[in-house]
Formats: structure tokens, sequence, C-alpha cells
């Protein structure tokens, strides 16, 4: 069988949100980039395989769609970095792949700008 960990993110999408009383916090949280963004994915894998170490030998897909095939690809360089200044064996992420569904893949879509329909975003 296989085990699925969800991850809606950034904080402050779809259902989730950002937990501050703080003003100033939460705008913070709302302002995501795709390498901030990296980072804090990287440190919730890694938060993951703390609280389940038992988690760690299995093998690894990052998925995504739409957007997140940028995502996708920055989070498994990040992961391919850490493991490669990683102490131990132990504390390496088993990265098995990714997986792009219809996926991003940059910042802008090919094409005249004329073939995309009135008020299409190709950023």
């Amino acid at each position: 069988f296989a085990n699925m960990l969800f991850i809606e993110a950034p904080a402050g999408v779809g259902f989730s949100y950002c937990d501050s009383s703080n003003e100033t916090e939460k705008l913070e949280c709302i302002q995501w980039t795709d390498r901030k963004y990296t980072a804090y994915n990287l440190a919730l894998l890694n938060k993951f395989y703390e609280r389940y170490p038992d988690m760690r030998a299995a093998p690894v897909w990052i998925a995504g769609e739409s957007y997140a095939g940028i995502v996708v690809t920055l989070l498994a360089e990040a992961v391919v970095q850490a493991n490669t200044v990683a102490a131990t064996d132990e504390e390496r992420i088993k990265l098995a792949g990714v997986l792009h569904g219809n996926g991003a893949v940059g910042h802008h879509c090919g094409g005249p700008h004329w073939m995309w329909p009135d008020g299409f975003n190709t950023n």
C-alpha cells in the first residue's frame, strides 16, 4: 500500500490560513515567492520525518498540478541539495521522482500573445 501526505500551500490560499493576530505577520504570511515557499515545504518535510521517522525509508514522489509544476521541481531540487549535505544516509529524503499533472514549467506561455483569449494571463 502507499502513504500520501497532502499539503495545501502556501498558507493563506485555499482552505489554509495564517494563524496570527498580528497584522504584520499575516501580511508576511501571504507574501510568498517560489523560493520562500520551497524552503517552507522542505522544512515541513523534515518536520514530518522528525514526527514519523519510520517513514523516512520510503521512496518519495513529489506531485502537483498546474502552477505546482514549478513548485514541485523547485522542491525536488531543494531535496537533492539537502541530501548532498546530509551528514548521514538516515537524514536523506529518498526522492524517487516528480509528477507533473498539466504542470506549468515556466512563467511564460508559448506562442504569440494574440493567440490567447482576452484577459488570459500568460505570466
